[in-house]
């Protein structure tokens, strides 16, 4: 039996024994459903008021100077001093649903970002497109790429691969980017053989083995297949050294763009995480967001017109089998402060956009102080009587049910944002 005969053994194993560990979902992920998700993540908390959710004629909130563009039945707040927003909505507004009057019942940066990844104050809980990656990803040797460098894996975190601020993991994947040795020593970078790589494996198996009946639940459990995850993906990553040897070590969101689209397509990876620059956390001088909005939006052109000139598995792009959610953690206070600044706020928006998403609307509203108003999760539209106040976990169940994944396992008792499906 040759490495990869035993590694498709293994593999078979470990989809058998993951039954009883993590939560099973029904999966349908045919032609024509959504194939993979990308996050794309904005640091600091930014002031809706600047495009998603304006207050023109509130008296209880600050607005910035712009103009209101209709977008489906609402509107959105724009500018000339922003070319690159209206560029984007432009080109991608037809499959771009704005979600608004997201609680994420927090003002603290690290647990807004927590909740708003993963619908959970749960510090195990992974995000959205860890889950999706373990779902649909048992095929690549590296289901959930972070490139950014903030996704949360969670118990998921053998399915991940972190790309690592100057692209270490290249430099741990090739031979030609071995370190030259400090002058003085003698040591020199190990490369195992494939036989060196099998018996590991099989030695791991036979402890597994003699284990049974004292690993087969919880936590344990968990870490033993979490471990032998990671080994079988590390050796299935050598099988991609060309792509690895294409990647380079550039940093900015371009460069995340093109590796994580590229790595998408290569089969490498299903999910994607990846870091906007600049920090929205504007309490002093909050018209930096303007040039913030900006810079976002000329990213996401970026990344959007790479998805739709790279060809797809089995549409004609990769843009008709993607999904894009634009989050960041946080919305930023309704009235300036005394440094011109605004500080943070728990009511916020999103953007979901890519394949099977209802273009051109907006979902969920704020009353005239930026306070959550209740949703209808089929309809999206804002209800005086019934409907929910938006959480991010109604977001990823809509997520999960266009990638063809029962949402209910994974999230129990948050029905889907319908809405947002075409």
């Amino acid at each position: 039996m040759n490495r990869r005969q035993f590694l498709t053994v293994l593999g078979a194993a470990g989809a058998v024994g993951s039954s009883s560990l993590f939560p099973s979902a029904a999966r349908a992920n045919g032609d024509g459903v959504a194939k993979h998700l990308i996050i794309v993540f904005a640091s600091g908390g930014w002031d809706t008021t600047y495009l998603f959710d304006p207050k023109p004629d509130s008296p209880l909130v600050d607005t910035p100077s712009g103009d209101w563009r209709l977008f489906g039945n609402s509107g959105l707040w724009v500018s000339d001093s922003r070319p690159n927003v209206s560029q984007f909505l432009d080109a991608y507004g037809s499959v771009t649903s704005v979600v608004n009057s997201i609680n994420v019942p927090s003002v603290a940066h690290a647990s807004c970002t927590h909740r708003m990844l993963t619908g959970s104050r749960d510090a195990s809980r992974p995000d959205v497109a860890a889950i999706i990656g373990h779902e649909l990803g048992s095929d690549t040797p590296m289901p959930y790429l972070d490139i950014g460098g903030n996704a949360r894996p969670g118990v998921l975190g053998s399915d991940m691969g972190y790309m690592g601020d100057n692209n270490q993991l290249r430099g741990l994947l090739l031979e030609a980017e071995a370190p030259t040795p400090p002058r003085g020593t003698d040591w020199h970078r190990y490369f195992a053989t494939d036989d060196e790589y099998d018996r590991v494996e099989a030695y791991v198996q036979s402890r597994a083995a003699r284990a049974a009946g004292r690993g087969d639940l919880g936590e344990n459990a968990r870490r033993l297949e979490s471990f032998q995850s990671g080994l079988r993906r590390s050796h299935q990553l050598r099988d991609f050294e060309s792509f690895f040897s294409n990647v380079g070590r550039g940093r900015t969101f371009e460069d995340q763009a093109r590796v994580g689209v590229e790595a998408l397509q290569a089969g490498v990876s299903r999910t994607l995480f990846l870091s906007l620059d600049g920090d929205f956390d504007t309490h002093t001088d909050n018209a930096e967001q303007n040039e913030l909005f900006d810079s976002v939006f000329g990213s996401l052109l970026a990344l959007f017109d790479k998805l739709a000139t790279t060809p797809g598995h089995t549409a004609a792009n990769m843009l008709d089998e993607t999904i894009v959610l634009l989050a960041s953690e946080m919305g930023r206070t309704p009235l300036l402060n005394g440094q011109q600044g605004k500080d943070h706020w728990p009511i916020t928006s999103c953007m979901v956009m890519g394949a099977g998403i209802r273009g051109n609307q907006v979902v969920g509203g704020t009353d005239e102080g930026l306070g959550a108003l209740n949703t209808d999760l089929d309809t999206g539209e804002t209800v005086d009587t019934g409907g929910v106040v938006l959480q991010p976990e109604h977001i990823h169940s809509a997520l999960l049910e266009l990638l063809g994944i029962d949402p209910e396992p994974w999230f129990p008792g948050a029905p889907a944002l319908r809405g947002l499906h075409a």
